[in-house]
């Protein structure tokens, strides 16, 4: 494959590229139009690519491309529907299958995502301090080699949640089943991490924790939350 020429790539690129990336994602079909405007995009940037029965018939199956039956789409009202439920079923096919056929390494991580979206969609996420702001929000728990574990999307509110614990925590707490009494670290922001959850990770899991820390979190020692540190500068409390 012939490298990429710099001078004939820019912005315009990447927005035909999102326009017929969201085409796809938001009516399950795809945008001819769109689709051919990035097709000629594609092939000014790449000199061997050529028109032939096969790339239209990739068009033709992306086009009907479909996960689920929409005739057992539940009610909105239901208390047991699901806003993923087109993809469901191959959502969880994808994450079974990650399990099945690695082994992660012992130092993972926790973190969330942010897929870039701009359809129309009711979970749809804007974090401004992220470099990409619009889009849907994903936990992940990924090993040292960048494999990702685990997975899910965030659906909005949770009305099955412990409420007595914080939606950072739950989340924290109900992805790392799958790697607890193995004798894993798991590595986490500040926007996640707790006293009382890497408590219970350790205790109930056997999951080591290590994370920047927010000092206004509950429980966290009185006696360090006044503490102003510099760069470089570390404090410990042993328990």
């Amino acid at each position: 494959m012939k490298d990429l020429d710099e001078e004939n790539f820019d912005d315009s690129d990447l927005e035909y590229e999102d326009e017929f990336e969201n085409s796809i994602l938001e009516n399950n079909e795809v945008d001819l139009d769109v689709s051919a405007n990035f097709d000629e995009k594609v092939e000014s940037l790449f000199s061997w690519k050529e028109r032939s029965d096969a790339h239209d018939r990739f068009l033709m199956i992306l086009k009907f491309l479909h996960f689920s039956d929409n005739s057992l789409k539940e009610s909105r009202d239901s208390p047991t529907y699901d806003r993923l439920w087109k993809i469901r079923k191959i959502f969880d096919s994808f994450n079974r299958t990650f399990k099945e056929v690695y082994d992660p390494t012992e130092n993972v991580s926790f973190d969330e995502v942010i897929i870039k979206f701009k359809g129309r969609i009711h979970f749809k996420q804007y974090i401004p301090k992220k470099r990409k702001q619009w889009g849907l929000k994903m936990y992940k728990i990924a090993d040292a080699t960048g494999y990702t574990y685990d997975m899910r999307v965030y659906l909005g509110k949770d009305k099955k949640e412990n409420l007595s614990t914080s939606a950072t925590y739950n989340v924290v707490n109900a992805m790392t089943d799958c790697i607890k009494g193995k004798g894993h670290k798991v590595f986490m922001d500040s926007f996640f991490s707790s006293p009382e959850l890497y408590r219970d990770l350790l205790k109930e899991k056997k999951i080591n924790s290590c994370g920047t820390v927010r000092p206004n979190r509950k429980h966290f020692p009185k006696n360090l939350a006044p503490c102003k540190m510099k760069q470089g500068d570390l404090a410990v409390k042993f328990c």
